[in-house]
């Protein structure tokens, strides 16, 4: 704060620093907005993720925040007690009686030095007065010479008399004049003066009084101050205790999670391991059985055979020739143009063991067909795809091909997601891959000898459906 120049009135509120004005406090002050507002803005966005974390960088910002504040009150309060300690010291200028009385003696100097200058003026104007005396006496004698010498004489007294009244009126209009202003400059400083003690004695109590408030609120300002570091500080406190149980939480849980990560992980080898032996046993129990077929069917081959030809000879031996039934007068020419039992083994992937599983399958993988969940790979969503598209026309060739390709999918070699859609997607395709089979499906031909009343021949009982290869 400047300080004061002795005037009354209300003090100046900024120092005399030319740069400290209004419009600097107001840029200032808009500064400080904008950057309280920018720290709000660049604070980090909550992570329901990682509330510690987030904790702990908010629980950083609010401490330095808290420092700044508390070192902007200190330079505060450093300030209002510079400022008030000059106001006190300006009130107590002005309610002293010793700088009355020097601006009154010095007001009263000056006030003599105008009626010396004015006694100066009045010393003059007796000088010309007396200037004038002898001018009179001049004239008087010129008078008398010119009452001696004539007329002419007589005019030149008359315009000395003149001269002379005219001269004493103005001198005494000018001393007038003069103890006039005299007397009512002294009753103005003597005004002025009492006015000034009153205004000073007010300017005092008043001064006095601002300066206990003052007093009072730098004290509350401390006490606040004060409050407020210590709960800053508790609240550092409780942040830094709780950031610490966050984290062991967080570890415990990460421990945990790698716990049951290898315990999955040992638990998907074993899984892999006893599904590779079993494809194995399947496939060499596939290959027994596809042997014993093959052996059955020329048994039963050669059986058809034995038994044409046997019936052949038991018509040829008992029966006369014009006897023989038409259906059974063949040569063996036309005999041989019948294939013999041809029971080809073409492998086909049927429905999968339950409806349910498919069904769990397709509304599983809808979320990643209509794009709300990404991460599946092209070649799988094409087949997925298939399946669904021929589930809902219902057309059997395009549902029995759709079958197939997603239960040839490997299951154990795609990458899905880690999230609980892709974990439904894994668990639905094992399930399917796994109830989804293979079996022998005999074509619409009519083996040999079944128009004569043997049986046909058809699957080797016993045999067991494999699971599709992957």
């Amino acid at each position: 704060m400047a300080p004061g120049d002795g005037a009354s009135g209300r003090p100046p509120g900024f120092c005399d620093n030319p740069d400290h004005t209004k419009a600097s406090a107001h840029r200032r002050r808009t500064e400080l907005r904008a950057q309280a507002a920018r720290s709000a803005a660049e604070a980090p966005a909550d992570d329901p993720e990682r509330p510690v974390e987030m904790s702990e960088i908010r629980g950083r910002d609010l401490l330095r925040e808290a420092g700044r504040l508390l070192a902007q009150q200190q330079r505060t309060s450093t300030e209002q007690a510079g400022v008030f300690a000059a106001l006190l010291e300006q009130l107590q200028t002005l309610g002293d009686p010793e700088a009355v009385s020097v601006q009154i003696e010095a007001e009263r100097a000056t006030h003599a030095a105008e009626l010396a200058h004015a006694h100066a003026e009045l010393a003059r104007v007796q000088q010309e007065h007396a200037e004038l005396a002898a001018q009179k006496e001049e004239a008087e004698a010129a008078a008398e010479e010119a009452i001696a010498g004539g007329a002419l004489w007589l005019m030149v007294a008359a315009n000395a008399l003149h001269r002379e009244a005219s001269v004493r009126a103005e001198a005494a209009e000018r001393i007038a004049a003069a103890h006039a202003e005299a007397a009512a400059t002294v009753e103005q400083v003597q005004e002025e003066a009492a006015a000034v003690r009153a205004e000073a004695a007010t300017v005092v109590e008043t001064a006095s009084k601002t300066v206990d408030e003052a007093k009072a609120a730098l004290v509350a300002a401390r006490e606040k101050a004060a409050e407020e570091v210590a709960q800053a500080a508790a609240e550092r406190d409780k942040l830094r205790q709780t950031a610490t149980e966050e984290k062991g939480r967080a570890e415990d849980l990460h421990r945990r999670y790698a716990a049951l990560a290898d315990e999955l992980a040992t638990e998907r080898a074993e899984a892999h391991d006893a599904r590779r032996k079993l494809r194995e046993e399947f496939a060499e129990e596939r290959g027994q059985f596809e042997q014993q077929l093959k052996a059955a069917i020329q048994r039963a081959a050669d059986a058809n055979t034995a038994a044409d030809e046997l019936r052949r000879e038991l018509t040829k031996n008992l029966l006369p020739a014009a006897e023989v039934p038409a259906a059974d007068a063949r040569t063996d020419s036309t005999a041989a143009e019948v294939p013999a039992a041809e029971v080809p083994t073409v492998e086909v992937p049927e429905a999968p063991a339950g409806a349910d599983a498919e069904a769990e399958l397709l509304a599983a993988v809808e979320p990643f067909l209509s794009g709300a969940e990404p991460g599946l790979s092209k070649q799988a969503a094409e087949r997925l795809q298939e399946l669904r598209r021929a589930v809902e026309t219902g057309e059997t060739d395009k549902v029995v091909q759709a079958r197939a390709a997603v239960g040839a999918l490997r299951v154990n070699a795609m990458r899905l997601p880690a999230t609980p859609r892709g974990t439904r997607l894994r668990g639905a395709l094992e399930t399917y891959t796994g109830e989804t089979t293979a079996v022998r499906r005999r074509q619409p031909t009519r083996p040999r000898g079944a128009d004569k009343g043997l049986p046909p021949i058809g699957p080797v009982p016993g045999q067991v459906p494999l699971p599709d290869e992957e």
